[in-house]
């Protein structure tokens, strides 16, 4: 009889990367010459990788933002008198370059001149923005005898403003110096990339000394998706995944519903009205009192993967399910510690033999991996690997009479293994760099105690070998349970065996320390923990490593949430370039295992 043989697949979660702050919020050092003749000038800062200013910020805010600015002359602060005289009602700077160009120019951004109207000019579009006036715009000057000055701003990409997808209003009523932020009403289509707004900057002393410098931020978070599969043989395709709504494990229906997800405070595509804000160091917080969706859909199906994996000596570029790699912008979501269930199904197809299989498996996200920060960037890789394959292998007996059926049974590996690294970008093939730590969590949530249920090796394999460094090559290997050694040597008679060993019939038998060479013996020394060959011979070569540590919380510095989150799991940080193995060990005493690629540090 035929039996049906079905067989699992564990989806682990390679890894997810948040940039630090400073890849999105600006310097806000005042740059750029004093300004000449008293008169007020601009300069600013933008969220790029690099603190940008200059041309590069300006290319960050589509060559354009809107400022406003009041002064105080009784004391105070300007934002919170309800009388204080408005200095630039929400004037449109655009970035000329030619710094000294005028007065009013002293680090390439100019204000004087322009008029506001609703035109096909590409620089007036001010009917979208209130207040504003239908004069040119005029140059202004600092007034000494003021106590301070408050500007804040805005910049969305133009022709958002020109089109009314972004329609920006300055916020003006009552005594509450925070209220004095804006309102902004977004449409469908709103390029969310160009959608900044600024610190508030209050002026109090050195008029005139330096350009007013103000930093942007993008107060959205964005993500990401990616995947990619290290499986020998085959190429994946058909990839969908599923919510943790479908309760069967075994049975996963297809739905027009069904989706990529979690739930969050996401834009609703429409219009939305966003409001900001200001806190006490000045920095914006928006809001939105519009509809929100309750869960991103981040595409239910992926791309067949374009590249794979030759006998899993590398793995193939993730595939993104957005194009190029772009990312989705949401709202923050901290504090919010919901793990999230995927579930995945998938096709593995052999090109040579034309073989298909269908795989089902689940994944799980730590919530606190879910966090959302403003201005942070997250990565989440997902790796389709054999680790929960059971490859086929074979016996040989004889028989006279026929014995019946066999069946090969494989189980379901359902424990997701996370990696953490702050500030690295993981971009393809999950690797991270050297001498920054890595986090590494288990959903099953316990606490793990290194060397009993937590252990880290490394591994190498030889050029040329027929197999690679996956999951299921390293359980392989740590389970054979046999070390390695070298070719031998014949030593000069008199030479200590300390370290050294004998070798009969495959066994290796280690020398007394205090043994000499008789100088005719072979002698061989162990030169991994574990090791098996393939069949070519090459060698693929496990060695424990030390640095692994328990944690029950992840620092500030490091989380991606930028505060202390409580969490069980282990951490290491790797000093060299290579590939580093985590082990963990369940309450069955089942072992299983992540593949960690670490390259230099740069």
């Amino acid at each position: 009889m035929k039996t049906r043989q079905i067989i699992y697949a564990a989806l682990a979660i390679t890894a997810l990367a948040s940039c630090t702050s400073n890849d999105y919020v600006g310097d806000q050092t005042p740059q750029g010459s004093i300004g000449t003749n008293g008169a007020i000038s601009f300069n600013m800062s933008t969220p790029t990788p690099t603190r940008g200013s200059g041309a590069d910020a300006a290319t960050a805010l589509d060559n354009q933002f809107i400022i406003w600015g009041e002064k105080n002359e009784n004391g105070g602060t300007a934002v919170s008198v309800p009388s204080a005289n408005i200095v630039f009602p929400n004037y449109q700077v655009n970035w000329v370059n030619l710094a000294h160009s005028t007065t009013s120019n002293s680090s390439g951004w100019e204000y004087v001149g322009y008029t506001h109207s609703n035109t096909a000019s590409t620089d007036d579009y001010q009917a979208n923005i209130t207040p504003h006036l239908s004069v040119a715009q005029e140059i202004k000057y600092w007034d000494m005898s003021a106590s301070n000055y408050v500007f804040t701003a805005v910049s969305a990409k133009k022709d958002d403003i020109k089109t009314g997808k972004v329609q920006i209003s300055k916020t003006l009523s009552g005594d509450n110096q925070y209220a004095k932020g804006y309102s902004i009403t977004v449409a469908a289509g709103t390029d969310f990339d160009h959608l900044f707004f600024s610190d508030r900057n209050i002026i109090t002393t050195g008029y005139g000394t330096a350009p007013v410098t103000m930093t942007f931020r993008n107060l959205l978070s964005q993500i990401r998706v990616g995947i990619y599969e290290t499986i020998p043989g085959y190429d994946v395709s058909a990839i969908k995944f599923y919510g943790a709504d479908f309760t069967d494990e075994n049975e996963f229906k297809e739905s027009t519903t069904s989706c990529f997800g979690a739930t969050v405070d996401n834009l609703k595509p429409g219009a939305n009205t966003l409001t900001v804000t200001y806190n006490n160091d000045n920095k914006p917080v928006v809001s939105t009192s519009g509809a929100r969706a309750t869960t991103i859909t981040l595409g239910q199906n992926f791309n067949t993967l374009s590249t794979t994996s030759v006998m899993a000596k590398t793995s193939a570029v993730p595939t993104w399910e957005t194009a190029g790699g772009t990312y989705t912008p949401v709202f923050p979501r901290e504090g919010v510690l919901t793990d999230l269930t995927l579930k995945v199904k998938y096709t593995l197809y052999n090109s040579v033999s034309g073989e298909t299989m269908d795989i089902t498996g689940t994944a799980l996200v730590p919530g606190e991996y879910l966090q959302w920060k403003p201005n942070f960037k997250y990565s989440y890789i997902f790796k389709l690997t054999d680790d929960a394959l059971t490859p086929i292998t074979f016996d040989a007996v004889s028989v006279e009479t026929e014995t019946g059926s066999i069946e090969y049974i494989t189980t379901v590996d359902n424990h997701s293994i996370t990696t953490y690294q702050n500030g690295t970008e993981v971009s393809s093939q999950s690797e991270y760099i050297s001498s920054k730590a890595i986090y590494v969590v288990v959903d099953d949530g316990i606490l793990l105690t290194v060397g009993t249920n937590a252990k880290l090796y490394t591994a190498t394999v030889e050029d040329g070998a027929l197999q690679g460094i996956t999951e299921e090559t390293v359980a392989n290997a740590i389970a054979q349970n046999k070390p390695g050694y070298n070719d031998g040597e014949v030593l000069t008679s008199g030479t200590s065996l300390n370290g050294y060993y004998t070798e009969s019939a495959g066994v290796y038998t280690a020398c007394d320390d205090n043994a000499t060479a008789n100088g005719t013996t072979r002698y061989y020394q162990k030169t991994s923990d574990y090791c098996v060959k393939d069949a070519l011979g090459k060698k693929l070569e496990i060695n424990a490593a030390t640095g692994l540590s328990a944690i029950t919380s992840i620092p500030a510095a490091d989380s991606p949430t930028g505060a202390d989150i409580t969490i069980n799991g282990a951490k290491f940080t790797p000093t060299a370039a290579g590939t580093y193995v985590f082990e963990y060990t369940d309450g069955s005493a089942n072992k299983h295992y992540k593949v960690i690629k670490v390259v230099a540090a740069s």
